[in-house]
This record gives C-alpha cells, structure tokens and sequence, in this order.
C-alpha cells in the first residue's frame, strides 16, 4: 500500500487501512504542523547557545517558554528531496533531529578508539547541519528512505531488510552506514509500584519515588556521557525504562554499570539490563523486530533481587543502636530486620536498610511532581505547604490507579523509532497534563468553598495529593477521597479526546482510610484497575472506564457479583456524578441508610414491603428513583428498590443498590 498525502487528496481506505491510518495519526504530527522560517531561526539560535552532553530538552527549558517548545513537535522538511506522495507522515523534528545527529556520532565512531572520536564530534555541527533544509547529505537521504520503506503496508521482516540492503548494494556510502555495528541496550526497573508502596509512610513513598526517578534519568545519563556517548544514544528513558543505542563493545559495559549504579541506590530494587548486536540498518530500517528480539533475550533473564548494599548513612549513624527485644520486624513495611531507629511525621519508628535508604532520600528534598505540579499552574512550590503524612491528605483517601487500554496495539504498529519516540514523548505530555489539570480543578473548587465559608485563611496552603507515579499512560496518585471520582473523570476525558479515543484510559480507585497499609491498598487497587478494563473490553467500548471499591473496617463496598453502579464507562461516570448529586438533595442521609440496613438484614420480600411503605412517605422519590435508574447500565432496571439485571447465563438476578449507594454518598 502507497500512503497517499492527506495534503493532496483524499484516497479511500479499506477497513484495514483506516485502522493503520488511525494508528498512525496517533504516532506522528498532525498535517499542515510545519515549523515556519522564523522557528527554524530561532532555533538555530538556540542551537549556537548549546554546551557539552546538554539535551535539547535542557536547552529548551533553560531558554524557552512551554508554548515556545512546542516547536518540537511540528514537522520539518529538513531536505529538498523529501516528496509527499512518498511521505505522508513526517516525524517531529526533534526525533528527526536526535536520529540525524546519532548516526552521525556512530559514523564517526571507529570501534577502536571510541574516546577520541567523541571528542573530536560535534553535537551542534550536527544539528546545525540537521536543520539546513538547502543541505542535502548521505545521512538526510538515508532518513528519506527510512520513512518510504517503514510507511509500507507491512512491517519489514529480516528479508525485506536484507532486499532494503540489496537495493543500496551499489551505494557505497549509504552501505556503510547500514552495516556499521552497534549495540542495543534495554532493561529497567521491575516491581516499581511495589517497591514504592511497600512502606506505609509517606515520606518513605517519596523518597522512593525520587530515588527510581534519579537511577532511571540522572544516573543512567552520567553513565552514557562517562563512556564517551552522547545523548542522543538514550533513546528513551523514562517509567523505569530506558532503551540506548551504542557503538559496538559498548553494550555489556552500559549495562554493567548500570546494574552496579542502580543496586547502589535503589536497595531491594529489582532490574536488568541487557544487549543485542546488530546493525546501524537494522535499527532504522526493522527497529519493530529488533526491539522485539532484545526484550525477548531480557524477559528470559531471570531478573532476581541483586545483593543488599547497606546504606552508608545507615552504617555511620547506627554502629551503637540495639534493637528492642519486642521489635521484631521493621515498623514500615514489616518485612525485614530493623536497624535504626527513626522520626517520622512526630513518630518513632524502628526500619530496615531499605525503608531507610527511602527515607534518607526523602529528608530535604522537595516531591519533583509537586515542584512539576507548582510550575504547570505557574507557582513558586514555596507557597504551597506539602502534606508530610497521608492523614493530611485528609482521614479517607483514595489511591488512583490508571493504565491504558489498547496501547499494545498502537505499539505493535511501530515501525520506525520515530513512531516509538513520538508516542512516548506525548503520552508522557498528554497524562501529566491530564493530571495536573484535574489536581487544580479540584484544588480551586475546595478553596473556592472554603473561602465562601470563611474569610480565615491558612498561612500556606496545603497541596492535598502524592503523585507515586506518573509517565507514559501509567498513573498512581493518591487523593482525597471526596475528589476521586470527579478527578478521575477529568483525566480519562482528556486522556481519551487527546487520543481521539484509539488510546484509551481505565482507572482503578479505592477509598479508604489514610491508616491503612498502601501496599495492601495498591493490591486492592489493581484488582479494580482490571475490573475496569475488562468492562470496556466485554462491551467493546472505545473510552474510557473506572471500577470503585469503599473499603472501611473489615467491610468492603459490596460483595462480588452485587455490584450495579460500578464499574462503568466514563460516560455513564458523568450520569453517575449528576444523580448522586440529586439523591443527595432529595433524599436525607439518614433514610439511605435506613434503606442500606434494612437491604442487608430483610429477605426479598420483605424490603420490597418495607420500601412501599416508605417511599409513600418521601415526596420526592420519583425523582430519586428516575436519578437511580440514570446511572445504571442500559441493560438494568430499577424497580421498586430493587435493581434486576441478567446474568452471564441470561437469568435475571435480583439485587439491592442501597449498600452501593450509601457508601458511596459521603465521597461523591
């Protein structure tokens, strides 16, 4: 298939090839996003202005405003040779760019003596070059060809590769470039939301969290640049991942010491890395099945716990401490020997190594998503006050999980690294953006009430969330649990409309009090997260979905199977909000849960009496019954208190929503 230009004309698409299309919309800019001359100036200036190992992104930060940046992300015709009836989809210009500049470098590269020929390449030369669209060279007209060729119906396989090499057989140049060898290097962090919540004290979250966010960005970039690489061979690094490409006899020892950098930081962490040679054309040309075949090789290692360094801090401070004979295991995460003794949040608490090498992290350091928060709404984190235990957040709390749904196919269309890199920078643009937008809705909504209540205000306010994790489509954060549903619902909107609902986001949530263990709590959260998913899956539904759970006491929100309000797709979320919003004006607390009790202790028989009776007591509860039936699925009825519904087998069930409903009420 020719992928005729959008531009030109309007083909029309078989159902496969409008599926493609619709894949490959997400993966590269939109039409008619070209940068313009002065743009391209600008950045040209910006570009002069670079220092040794700086990103491009650390140069935009540093000189540039965020609508500025955005420059980056716009197509550029960086070559006269570039023909649109061939190239439909051209890559942004800052992938464009970091390719150019890389098969650049490993040109320049000679095996032997790789420490010379890093000194004697230049970043900027060749980014320069990169932005001359007059200047046409043998590397521009080897990205031309990677766009032509990945752009075909089908993903290339080892023979089309070895025919793209036949077709370059008499281009001396460009077969020179093809065959140099590399190194792809790929591995990361496992079990990062476990290793984060395992401790029940904030503080320690923290100080995780930034510990897995400085070994997977600032460490693993010290190594590259300390062996002689450059920046642009860290092709993305980010969720606890990280993808590089190097120059070959580089691989093991990238990947040596990256193990030995992170088994020094992160204690009890678990990770591999591992390397593939290949050729330079391999990665260009078949990045899909090269990337397949190194995460094959690395999901067959068996990734086990490397050995417990002890924590320096911890050796010095602790030669003298004893343990208490009654403490048996460390009073954070109860799992391991107790080694010292600590204050945490006005509490004495005896922890491991770990849980301390967690809290050391977090003592005079501020949380980088609340420092990313603070510079989205475009304040200065010292106005704010930070929450330093998780009752502060507020007494119940809810843990938000969310995770994408039909991602893998999105993926499994990537056919250059372009496409890879493109999609990784916007998912991680699209959610922080989703999030931080939610988070300050509902923090102005709750200062809006406040300051309509009283005039008094607080010294600083506080910034009621933690943010565990947040990149790419993956998210844990922690709220109060009054803010939930509506925050959840804002971020699966723009999550999904940004994504024009090829990618989607499903999302977990569970309220419960502050007190209790986050670790059980995420175990709780990811069964809801697969709830979720699986809604939308079985209904085929193209949006988004949340599944939620009330969990106080012992008692959950409901048992299996009694569910009817949840869970649902983020459309029905909104009916959801609007009736709880009307049952609460229409009917008093107190007659919820009159109904709540009198569901869990009456036969069938006799609630339906019970609730004749008092439903010709209540003036409004038509309107009640109309906002209940509002909120359900289309498939279920709300009659005469009861909700009927069929089961997998077609007979219809008879259920009670009123356990549902009252423990619902106070949080929505």
């Amino acid at each position: 298939m020719k992928i005729v230009s959008r531009e030109n004309s309007k083909p029309v698409y078989s159902d496969n090839e409008k599926k493609s299309k619709k894949y490959l919309d997400q993966l590269y800019p939109v039409d008619g996003n070209y940068i313009s001359s002065e743009e391209l100036c600008k950045l040209k200036q910006l570009i002069e202005e670079m220092k040794d190992n700086q990103t491009l992104e650390e140069l935009a930060e540093k000189n540039m405003s965020k609508k500025e940046t955005e420059l980056f992300d716009k197509r550029f015709e960086f070559s006269k040779s570039l023909d649109k009836n061939e190239t439909a989809y051209l890559p942004a210009l800052i992938d464009a760019a970091k390719i150019y500049v890389l098969v650049d470098f490993l040109t320049s590269v000679k095996e032997s003596n790789i420490e010379q020929s890093t000194i004697s390449f230049s970043r900027k030369d060749s980014y320069l070059k990169f932005l001359n669209p007059d200047s046409d060279d043998i590397i521009k007209q080897l990205l031309i060809e990677v766009m032509i060729e990945t752009q075909k119906e089908n993903n290339l396989s080892k023979q089309d590769y070895n025919q793209i090499k036949e077709k370059f057989k008499h281009h001396d140049k460009i077969m020179e470039i093809l065959e140099i060898k590399i190194e792809v290097v790929k591995g990361g962090i496992s079990k990062i939301k476990e290793y984060i919540t395992e401790a029940d004290k904030l503080a320690q979250m923290r100080g995780a969290t930034e510990l897995i966010k400085e070994a997977n960005i600032e460490r693993t970039r010290e190594i590259i640049n300390k062996a002689g690489l450059i920046p642009e061979c860290l092709i993305y690094g980010s969720g606890g991942n990280s993808f590089i490409v190097v120059p070959k006899n580089k691989g093991q020892e990238i990947c040596e010491k990256i193990e030995k950098e992170y088994s020094q930081l992160l204690l009890g962490g678990r990770f591999a890395f591992e390397f593939l040679e290949a050729e330079l054309g391999e990665f260009l040309f078949d990045y899909s099945r090269l990337s397949t075949k190194i995460t094959q090789k690395l999901t067959t290692r068996h990734i086990v716990r490397l050995p417990m360094l002890q924590s320096t801090s911890c050796q010095h401070e602790t030669p003298n401490s004893v343990v208490p004979q009654d403490v048996k295991l460390c009073t954070t995460c109860w799992l391991r020997d107790p080694k010292k003794e600590i204050k945490i949040a006005d509490e004495q608490h005896w922890v491991c190594d770990i849980c301390y090498s967690k809290f050391a992290k977090s003592k005079n350091i501020r949380s980088s998503y609340h420092e990313e928060y603070c510079k989205f709404i475009g304040r200065n984190i010292s106005y704010f006050k930070l929450p330093e235990s998780l009752s502060e957040i507020d007494d119940y709390i809810a843990l938000i999980y969310g995770d994408g749904n039909n991602l893998g196919n999105v993926i499994m269309n990537i056919r250059n690294v372009f496409e890879l890199m493109y999609l990784s920078r916007r998912l991680d643009k699209i959610t922080v953006s989703a999030v931080y937008e939610a988070l300050k809705n509902a923090i102005e909504k709750e200062s809006e009430g406040k300051e309509n209540a009283t005039a008094e205000k607080e010294s600083k306010p506080l910034l009621k969330f933690e943010i565990i994790i947040l990149g790419g489509e993956d998210i844990l954060m922690i709220v109060p649990a009054k803010w939930a549903l509506e925050v959840a619902k804002q971020i699966i909107e723009k999550f999904d409309t940004a994504f024009s609902n090829t990618i989607t986001l499903s999302v977990g949530i569970l309220i419960t009090k502050s007190t209790m263990p986050m670790s059980a709590a995420y175990d709780f959260t990811v069964g809801l997260l697969k709830n979720a998913k699986k809604y939308v899956k079985k209904k085929k539904l193209e949006m988004g979905s949340v599944d939620v759970e009330v969990l106080t006491g012992s008692s959950i929100l409901s048992k299996k199977g009694n569910k009817v309000i949840f869970p649902c797709e983020v459309e029905r979320l909104e009916k959801i909000l609007k009736a709880f919003k009307t049952i609460k004006e229409k009917l008093a607390k107190a007659k919820i849960y009159l109904f709540k009790e009198a569901a869990e202790t009456l036969l069938p028989e006799e609630f339906e009496l019970f609730y004749v009776f008092h439903k010709a007591r209540e003036e409004n509860i038509d309107a009640v019954e109309k906002a209940i039936q509002e909120m359900l699925d289309e498939d279920v009825k709300f009659v005469g208190g009861f909700v009927k519904k069929k089961d997998v087998d077609g007979k219809e069930q008879v259920i009670l929503p009123w356990v549902e409903i009252a423990k619902l009420r106070d949080f929505i």
